[in-house]
């Protein structure tokens, strides 16, 4: 089971069973009929196996997670910070802790980190990024934010930014939505380099290593004065 409280300790929500819709709509589980900054179906919390999954749903109205930009399905912990228009909600997860130990060694939040060489493509939507609380896959170097870049797996495999403060690339291109990934391409995030083998990413370089990228560079060519020979 599992609750939102106000931040002044106040319960928002009755305790949550399974599933509840956040959102203006007078059909929402948790109605906020008064904020018309609120979309009429905000977010959607939702419990599996691997814990208690926040959905952001709005087009209009942006969800934050712990005060940045909710973009996908997340995983929330006890005491995660969940924002939207007027509203802000703490998560509190009531589940007994060894019940929320279970779920977590069974389907584990930040199971993946660079020392595991790569990302599995059967592992569904994994958040690649720096911060061990919002992302699946941790690159941990300053030039990579917390939630950097969204990997979907196979059998349609893609990449996509989170809004990243320095992009991120595929083929020294920067990726503009959904981006398909095709057999070799090479995703740049920061100083890291992963290439994609059809099946999983596979991290190819550390922080440490000294590698140069270039990324939409070009070659001025000075033209010749008439009548002068090339040297």
């Amino acid at each position: 089971m599992a609750h939102f409280e106000w931040e002044n300790g106040a319960h928002a929500t009755d305790r949550i069973g399974q599933s509840i819709l956040l959102g203006r709509a007078e059909y929402a589980d948790v109605r906020f009929q008064d904020d018309m900054g609120c979309s009429r179906e905000q977010a959607r919390l939702e419990h599996s196996a691997r814990g208690w999954i926040l959905q952001p749903l709005s087009q209009n109205t942006t969800t934050f997670l712990n005060d940045a930009v909710l973009g996908n399905a997340t995983v929330l912990t006890d005491g995660d910070i969940v924002s939207f228009s007027a509203q802000r909600l703490i998560f509190r997860d009531d589940t007994p802790q060894e019940q929320r130990s279970i779920s977590q060694s069974a389907a584990p939040r930040h199971s993946t980190s660079a020392s595991r060489q790569g990302v599995s493509g059967s592992s569904g939507d994994v958040i690649i990024g720096r911060s061990t609380d919002h992302a699946n896959f941790i690159l941990d170097h300053p030039a990579v934010s917390r939630r950097h870049a969204l990997f979907r797996g196979i059998p349609n495999a893609s990449i996509r930014d989170l809004g990243s403060t320095n992009g991120t690339y595929v083929n020294g291109n920067p990726v503009q939505g959904d981006h398909r990934l095709l057999v070799g391409d090479r995703i740049e995030i920061g100083p890291f380099s992963l290439v994609f083998d059809g099946a999983s990413l596979e991290l190819q370089s550390r922080p440490g290593e000294v590698a140069l990228t270039g990324i939409g560079l070009c070659v001025d060519v000075p033209s010749q004065a008439a009548g002068s020979k090339p040297s």
